[in-house]
């Protein structure tokens, strides 16, 4: 099988480092075959393969000096790219005077070449005009065709290094419009699947449907074996995929969660594949522009989990590339409701009041596809809190924290206020009032978002709390934060880590739960010394009339909103204010150029800015006040009023 290659693919404050780190680049850049008054150096790359098809790249370097020896060439290959060791060798050798050999503390994905002249020691000079030719051999793994599929261009990067007497000089060529090559490889893709209109039966007399799945191959390279994956929902009966009117066994089996996960290897050397079909000529190899088309067969038992995915891929040990997946609706009159939370208004302020607008849609609009008993809970959960479920709440009361509180609870076009049920906790009972606020099935008597519109009594059970097929009803709620007040030192959550979930479930026409969805308004804190601590410094030594200074350095962390921004960020109604208690006799440095930012008022100097960072250092850098987060207070002392006091 021919193979498929693999795709290869703090900050400074030292402003001089800044300049030559730019000056080497701009050179990088500026730089494109290396053709300078010492050497000329060109690539002639073979196309290359991917997984066992190598080949060479082509190197000619030709000397213009006699003056140059200790010449060194360091490439960098693309990802996936790789030297093959020991391939190395010289086909154009002046004189026979050259050896190239391979630097073993390189890597071979950054393979190092020393050229050396050994006519008369072991690092002669170049002659004027020498020319010498050296190949190297790479091969491509699958990381390189990763690197192509993401549009990485292959060229083999180079520098080198080599001395001019005694002088070290270097040169490079990193210019990704010379001297690049094509990566061979395959590009598999399934066409669309045509969507069926199912009907469900048993097992007793299955009604079978039948359509056809194509694999296609669009890439430059071609292959001789590939694999097909399907994955095959719990509500398909006797699956079969077959090919040219052969069912095919497959190569492995597993079921998980009731999906089966069917796999089939497909060996273009072995029946039924190695005849030529419409799409494939049957040379045994997978190529540009040929497809495979498979013929489906099932049954459907179910309406929970009808899904068929299709999937296909080649590897060379490991996966090389992967189609996009393909999974064909199956329409079952669609007795499935489609369950969709909308977010149309909400946001996180800090310090006000957040009006949330949520749209509840049922998405499926055929006959049948009614949705029953809608299910909304609205409380408090962690990072991995399971969705609320007709059977449990996984949820916490509002008032845990006493940080979030939760009001105003009502529909677009209904009442101005509606009842709400005190949703009892099945996991955290203790927490808070052990209640969330809920609006359950079988519970509004009367119509809360207006007549023949969103929920409404469609089973004549005497409560409103269905939705038609492609019906939507629209909640509002508000939120508003409180944040803890606390002066202290240490770390401390000033609204505390905790989920606002909105979390909705529906039935199928037959009250079977078939769908549960769940947004999260937000999680969110405000915390002193998060991950970070406050620092504090200050000079161990005060000396009577002298200036010294008084850091502090504090750390804070914001996720929530102050009109629309952080509440921590640069902007005039984001204030934050530093103070420390001095002695008496410590006062502010009049002589200092930045005294006028400080106030003081008795023992209390402080600091006001509204130039902020969110975290983890939260004052911004103010030349003289502000470095690296750090705010310094310049102070002196009076000895005389510090005795005194």
């Amino acid at each position: 099988m021919k193979s498929i290659y693999r795709q290869f693919t703090g900050l400074l404050n030292n402003r001089f480092v800044w300049l030559i780190a730019l000056i080497i680049s701009v050179s990088a850049i500026s730089n494109a075959q290396i053709n300078n008054s010492d050497f000329r150096v060109r690539l002639n790359p073979e196309v290359l393969e991917a997984c066992g098809g190598n080949s060479n790249e082509v190197v000619l370097v030709k000397a213009k000096k006699s003056t140059l020896h200790e010449f060194n060439i360091l490439f960098t290959l693309p990802s996936g790219i790789e030297y093959v060791s020991g391939t190395v060798a010289i086909t154009n050798n002046p004189n026979d005077n050259y050896e190239v050999t391979y630097n073993t503390s390189s890597t071979l994905a950054q393979p190092e070449f020393l050229i050396r002249n050994t006519n008369g020691g072991s690092d002669a000079n170049w002659g004027l005009g020498d020319e010498l030719i050296f190949t190297f051999t790479r091969t491509a793994s699958c990381d390189a065709v990763t690197f192509k599929e993401n549009g990485g261009v292959f060229k083999d990067k180079h520098q080198i290094n080599y001395k001019e007497g005694s002088t070290s000089k270097t040169a490079q060529d990193f210019d990704e419009t010379i001297s690049t090559y094509n990566l061979l490889s395959a590009s598999l893709s399934i066409t669309d699947i045509v969507p069926i209109n199912g009907t469900v039966s048993n097992i007793t007399t299955p009604i079978y449907f039948t359509r056809n799945v194509q694999d296609v191959q669009g890439g430059n390279g071609e292959i001789q074996m590939y694999h097909h994956e399907i994955l095959v929902g719990a509500d398909i009966y006797d699956y079969q995929f077959i090919f040219n009117g052969t069912i095919i066994t497959p190569t492995s089996s597993s079921t998980t969660g009731g999906v089966t996960t069917l796999l089939y290897d497909i060996d273009l050397t072995q029946a039924p594949y190695n005849v030529a079909t419409a799409g494939e000529n049957g040379n045994q190899q997978f190529e540009n522009g040929e497809n495979y088309t498979f013929e489906e067969k099932f049954a459907v038992l179910g309406c929970q989990d009808s899904n068929i995915t299709h999937s296909i891929f080649w590897d060379c040990g490991t996966i090389c590339q992967r189609s996009g997946l393909k999974s064909g609706s199956i329409i079952l009159g669609n007795q499935i409701p489609g369950l969709l939370l909308t977010q149309l208004e909400g946001s996180n302020e800090i310090c006000d009041t957040n009006h949330f607008r949520v749209k509840i849609e049922n998405t499926n609009t055929v006959a049948g596809g009614v949705g029953k008993d809608v299910y909304i809970n609205i409380g408090l959960g962690h990072n991995n809190s399971i969705i609320t479920s007709y059977d449990s709440n996984p949820l916490w009361a509002y008032d845990y924290q006493s940080t979030r509180s939760l009001s105003n609870v009502r529909f677009t076009n209904g009442p101005a206020t509606i009842p709400t049920f005190n949703n009892p906790s099945t996991l955290f009972p203790s927490r808070g009032s052990g209640t969330t606020v809920a609006i359950p099935p079988n519970f509004l008597t009367s119509d809360p978002d207006g007549a023949g519109v969103g929920l409404e009594d469609l089973d004549n059970d005497g409560f409103y709390d269905d939705l038609a097929p492609g019906e939507s009803t629209i909640i509002e709620l508000d939120i508003d934060y409180n944040p803890q007040a606390n002066c202290s030192v240490n770390r401390y959550d000033y609204i505390k880590w905790e989920h606002l979930y909105f979390d909705t479930n529906i039935k199928d026409q037959c009250y079977n739960p078939t769908d549960a969805k769940r947004l999260d308004f937000g999680y969110k804190n405000l915390i002193r010394d998060y991950q970070h601590v406050t620092e504090l410094e200050n000079d161990k030594d005060a000396i009577g009339g002298q200036a010294f200074k008084i850091c502090i350095k504090p750390a804070m962390f914001s996720n929530m909103e102050l009109n629309g921004h952080n509440a921590l960020s640069a902007n005039a109604d984001s204030e934050f204010s530093v103070s420390i208690n001095v002695p008496t006799g410590v006062s502010i440095d009049a002589a200092n150029a930045n005294a006028g930012l400080f106030t003081q008022t008795g023992n209390t100097i402080t600091y006001t800015t509204s130039t902020l960072y969110y975290y983890p250092y939260i004052l911004r850098d103010a030349p003289g006040v502000i470095e690296g987060g750090k705010l310094c207070f310049p102070v002196k002392l009076d000895c005389a009023a510090y005795s005194a006091a």
